[in-house]
């Protein structure tokens, strides 16, 4: 799949937070609406929307669901 540049989303917000993601090693590939989020230990995965309704409200959403990876801030628990 063809990897996505953070800078390339249409929404300013969406693209800040999207480059913070990809500094911390989630990929973003092209898929779904507009992309895939790929967490860095393969196990999560967060859709991206190139249209939100509410922009913040992805944010929001994509926030809550990396924060849910079991892999992130040197959670070992298995992958359910």
């Amino acid at each position: 799949m063809e990897m996505r540049d953070p800078s390339s989303h249409p929404d300013p917000e969406t693209r800040t937070f999207l480059a913070r993601l990809a500094a911390d090693g989630w990929t973003i590939r092209r898929g779904a609406h507009w992309g895939i989020l790929y967490c860095p230990f393969g196990c999560c995965t967060v859709t991206v929307s190139g249209t939100p309704r509410s922009p913040r409200n992805q944010i929001r959403r994509i926030s809550s669901r990396v924060r849910q990876c079991p892999q992130q801030s040197g959670s070992r628990r298995p992958v359910q």
